[in-house]
């Protein structure tokens, strides 16, 4: 059995993709900075490194065939994890000899100009640099994250939220991406960049406020922001576009709606 070591696996898409390994009969190993917690159980091998200052790295690496990259700062340090840190991480993996690094992006990369999305960009050039045989796997944005975003709107003190309506998403819960991507770590083998894949349904943003907004009984009217109301310019002009989607690659299972049944009850 080739041993998976899934860098960030006690995040939101890491914990996903280790479950998934699981019910494949796969031990993946979760590496994170934090202790291992005991929600976590005996049956997952633990290794607790820190990518950025390299402290525990190449212990977590020892007799790993394949890692899951799902490692990023999108918030703050994101050149000093995403680049520096993952070239030297890396470095190290080639060095014990790792044979693959499957690695997590996200659709849009190259033709979204926002500044996080640049860095990702980057850190694909990293992985392609390395050395080492890659998969990179471009994935929509996850239910959660878009849920995320709308959160400011339950705090607005109006009637009115105003949104980007024409922005597209083709949202994927975290779930259908590790059950996704589960064959290819399994198999270990390098495919390059795997074709680009979301959610079920390309919906806008319009449509997935207002389910949002109903699921949680919040009564708001939606109006369309202007270009200098939108806080988002960039993701407005480029998600009209349908840049962070791909209607050729839907992978099937949750919807937004299903999410929000999930979620809000």
């Amino acid at each position: 059995m080739k041993r998976v070591l899934v860098a960030g696996g006690d995040g939101n898409l890491g914990s996903s993709i280790v479950k998934a390994l699981q019910t494949q009969g796969q031990l993946g190993r979760v590496m994170s900075r934090k202790p291992e917690p005991e929600s976590f159980g005996e049956s997952v091998d633990w290794a607790q490194a820190d990518i950025v200052t390299g402290d525990g790295v190449k212990t977590a690496l020892q007799n790993v065939h394949t890692i899951v990259n799902c490692i990023s700062s999108p918030v703050q340090n994101t050149y000093e994890t995403d680049i520096l840190a993952t070239q030297r991480f890396l470095a190290m993996a080639k060095e014990v000899g790792v044979k693959h690094v499957l690695h997590i992006s996200i659709i849009g990369i190259d033709r979204i100009m926002l500044p996080y999305y640049q860095y990702k960009l980057g850190a694909e050039l990293v992985v392609i640099e390395s050395g080492l045989p890659y998969t990179i796997a471009r994935i929509a944005q996850f239910h959660s994250f878009v849920d995320y975003l709308l959160s400011p709107l339950r705090d607005v003190d109006t009637d009115v939220v105003k949104i980007p309506i024409n922005v597209k998403f083709q949202s994927i819960h975290t779930s259908e991406v590790a059950h996704h991507l589960a064959p290819y770590i399994i198999n270990g083998e390098a495919m390059g960049r795997l074709p680009d894949f979301g959610g079920p349904e390309i919906l806008r943003l319009e449509d997935m406020v207002q389910a949002w907004l109903d699921a949680q009984k919040l009564t708001k009217k939606i109006e369309p922001a202007t270009e200098l109301e939108n806080d988002l310019p960039v993701l407005n002009r480029f998600g009209v576009e349908g840049y962070n989607t791909n209607p050729n690659n839907l992978i099937h299972g949750m919807t937004w709606d299903d999410y929000l049944r999930q979620t809000y009850g």
